[in-house]
């Protein structure tokens, strides 16, 4: 019962909390706000559980670790906001849908966002619902894997923003660190902390419930709006192209030969 309670005041201040953002975009006109709204709110479903139980130290926890991820990723998000144009896919979008563009915004960007994010989200409302919230050996396995996909993933971000910082490799693709060993680390990274998350979460009532959100995350970063974005913006980079004929697309493996013509 407090799982259900959880997750639907979670989606209610989801709710709110999208609708925050929504005006953001209005106001500034920039959709690309959605992106950075997409890690703080995390944190508004693990504020539910507590509302719901109270605190305790498996919900400490993985409020912590939700704080940690999302707190890097939405400064990097919006660092990178100030300094450019809105993202390229939201300005296409808004050319596309015409008269019809704040409409569909609201609903196809933010309010589809904020679903998508309850959904994922599942192991921190399912975490933070639990009475007792006891940190097991399962937790902590769960714990340690969210580290290493988040060193993992850090550590791609400083050096992909090392190499571009380089005027010579504005142009560039990068190929070394862990680049060398697979065409999205960072993405590898980010995918393997939510399985670390999903993985706690087993170890309480109804927690097999909550891999359905690393899977979504999973599905969506290889399928939908992660690889494939990058792989298309790419697509006629004959650099990248000879690099992609080398280096797996995820998981992380020695480099293949390249094919001899």
């Amino acid at each position: 019962m407090n799982v259900l309670i959880t997750v639907f005041l979670a989606a209610f201040a989801l709710f709110l909390y999208m609708h925050a953002a929504f005006a953001l975009a209005i106001i500034f006109k920039r959709n690309d706000i959605a992106d950075v709204a997409w890690g703080p709110g995390f944190l508004v479903v693990a504020m539910a559980g507590f509302i719901v139980v109270g605190f305790h130290p498996a919900g400490i926890l993985v409020a912590s670790m939700v704080a940690l991820w999302s707190l890097r990723l939405s400064f990097y998000l919006f660092a990178r906001m100030l300094r450019t144009q809105e993202d390229g896919r939201y300005q296409r979008w808004r050319i596309a849908w015409g008269r019809y563009a704040t409409v569909r915004a609201w609903a196809q960007v933010f309010m589809l966002q904020g679903l998508i994010l309850l959904i994922v989200a599942l192991p921190v409302a399912i975490i933070t619902a639990d009475p007792v919230g006891a940190i097991s050996i399962v937790a902590i396995i769960g714990a340690l894997v969210w580290t290493a996909g988040l060193i993992f993933e850090t550590v791609a971000d400083i050096q992909l923003r090392h190499f571009l910082v380089v005027p010579e490799h504005r142009n560039r693709v990068m190929t070394t660190g862990l680049w060398h060993y697979t065409r999205h680390p960072n993405y590898f990274g980010e995918v393997v902390s939510w399985w670390g998350i999903g993985i706690m979460a087993l170890a309480f009532p109804y927690g097999w419930i909550a891999l359905v959100g690393p899977a979504l995350l999973t599905v969506l970063i290889l399928k939908v709006s992660g690889v494939p974005l990058v792989e298309e913006r790419y697509r006629d980079n004959a650099e990248y192209q000879e690099y992609k004929m080398v280096t797996n697309t995820f998981l992380p493996w020695s480099p293949r030969a390249q094919a001899k013509h």
